[in-house]
């Protein structure tokens, strides 16, 4: 880590390490205004001296004659980004900031897209700015750095919301478990909610399976035992599976 005073470059010992007197053209180097520097500079098999000459610093000429803005912020993540939250609870943001070489006013503004396309938060974000995660699916979030000179970077990411709930299985009526070889069994109709798909099948006693999805009854054509099975789940793997063991004799 370094540090600026004036026109010293600091070490995190505390040691100066460069110190810049003129600039490129000959004047004399006040310092930077807005006290924000990163360097990394090294010299290796240096016999005698060497120099350091500074003529650009993220993409901004340092010469005089040039007053011209060109650099945008550079962002700085200061903690890891999670890309995952629960529905129903709070989502805090890391620490996430912004400098830039010749400007020290940066403001930052949030965006965040839920997964229906309805926008959130659109705003200057504030510190320790959390939110509550209503929907499930994937929000969008971009953060944009603006200095005051008009120049601008973002960052963007996405944040998912599982739906990890134990669907549920509605049934219109009851299922009967012994029947007679020949009987027909008369599937009740069964409902979920919009999000969940369901499977209907049963497990003949010679171990095929046969796919009663789209039936509304089965006929049984031999004695023994069935599984009836009434499977459903989400988009996110969160599932109930319903099993009903009919004998026939």
């Amino acid at each position: 880590d370094i540090g600026i005073k004036g026109n010293k470059v600091i070490g995190a010992n505390g040691v100066e390490l460069i110190t810049i007197e003129t600039t490129v053209d000959g004047a004399a180097f006040n310092g930077f205004s807005s006290g924000k520097v990163y360097l990394d500079i090294q010299f290796e098999d240096v016999e005698s001296s060497s120099e350091f000459y500074l003529k650009t610093i993220n993409n901004q000429t340092m010469s005089l004659g040039i007053d011209a803005d060109k650099t945008a912020p550079e962002i700085t993540l200061y903690d890891e980004f999670v890309p995952t939250a629960e529905y129903g609870v709070a989502y805090k943001f890391g620490d996430i900031q912004a400098f830039d070489t010749l400007d020290d006013v940066v403001t930052t503004y949030m965006k965040i897209t839920a997964p229906s396309g309805d926008v959130v938060y659109d705003d200057i974000l504030t510190p320790n700015y959390q939110f509550v995660p209503q929907e499930y699916g994937v929000y969008t979030v971009l953060v944009e750095f603006h200095d005051s000179n008009y120049k601008w970077n973002f960052y963007n990411n996405t944040i998912t919301v599982r739906n990890s709930k134990t669907p549920e299985i509605t049934y219109s009526g009851e299922i009967d478990t012994e029947y007679d070889k020949g009987d027909t069994l008369k599937l009740p109709t069964v409902s979920v909610e919009s999000d969940i798909t369901l499977f209907v099948s049963i497990l003949e006693p010679t171990g095929i399976v046969v796919n009663l999805t789209d039936k509304t009854e089965y006929t049984f054509s031999s004695a023994g035992i069935y599984r009836l099975m009434y499977y459903a789940c989400n988009a996110d793997g969160a599932y109930k599976l319903d099993i009903y063991d009919i004998t026939v004799d």
